[in-house]
């Protein structure tokens, strides 16, 4: 029988444990089918609404995370066509915890250096260049940390081209970077930028003249001496951000009240 009222058919929690450890982890099949299987029984579990923090578990407990690995590491056009659907869901829908693919990654790359060389690594998870193959891993770590769990700050350093920096110039020996990912040749910093965000939090907020004094004295440290502080840019983009949400809850806020005012409520944050 089909539709709304029709039985689904349950897989228990231990039923998927036992069908992982047969055919999965102890299980001499070749590799790409036990990646099929697997990425089949995970999306089940998903389904089912088991507890991915158990799963991770179970997981983590295993020798070989090769077919792990390959799952969650992989382009999904790089598989049989009737198993991307099911590799596509996996690294799309599976809540995966940031410390569960951070460990996985860890031992990953652990066994293929104790492999040896490349030619002992498993076709279906081989990569050209091997530096390039651990980038490739950390950046998808970082991807599905960004996607699944948007509650945990990160910072993204990219890599500035030699023009940003000055490097092409040979008076330009040196930059400031901060972590943000924005740098600047240091002398553009010292002598342009410093003094654009002075000019502009002196025309966009005076009503903060002791945030601008303060952050300006950061930025004009020492060279040797490090900023604490976000870049000018990013500092800026936040300030207005800051006004933009006190503006906005100024006007939609409801016709006041009389009501007694507290000394806190005068100290700008």
């Amino acid at each position: 029988k089909q539709g709304k009222d029709a039985p689904r058919h349950v897989i228990t929690h231990e039923e998927l444990v036992h069908l992982m450890d047969t055919l999965v982890f102890s299980n001499v099949m070749p590799t790409p089918m036990r990646v099929a299987v697997l990425a089949r029984l995970f999306i089940h579990w998903h389904y089912m609404k088991y507890a991915i923090e158990a799963l991770e578990v179970h997981v983590l407990e295993q020798r070989d995370l090769t077919p792990v690995a390959t799952i969650l590491f992989s382009k999904a056009a790089s598989f049989d066509q009737r198993d991307r659907g099911w590799i596509e869901q996996c690294q799309t829908c599976l809540p995966f915890s940031g410390r569960f693919y951070f460990q996985v990654c860890q031992q990953h790359v652990r066994q293929q250096h104790e492999r040896g060389s490349p030619e002992s690594v498993d076709e279906t998870v081989r990569r050209p260049g091997g530096i390039a193959a651990d980038t490739s891993v950390i950046d998808t770590v970082l991807d599905n940390i960004q996607r699944h769990h948007a509650d945990l700050r990160h910072v993204v350093i990219r890599r500035q081209t030699p023009a940003a920096l000055g490097k092409t110039d040979p008076i330009e020996t040196h930059a400031k970077v901060f972590s943000c990912g924005h740098g600047f040749p240091k002398r553009v910093f010292y002598d342009d930028v410093v003094p654009l965000f002075e000019k502009k939090m002196a025309i966009e907020f005076p009503s903060v003249p002791r945030t601008s004094a303060i952050l300006v004295a950061e930025y004009r440290k020492g060279p040797s001496t490090p900023i604490d502080a976000p870049c000018p840019v990013c500092a800026f983009s936040r300030i207005q951000r800051i006004f933009a949400t006190q503006c906005a809850n100024t006007r939609t806020r409801e016709p006041p009240r009389p009501r007694i005012m507290t000394s806190d409520q005068w100290v700008w944050k």
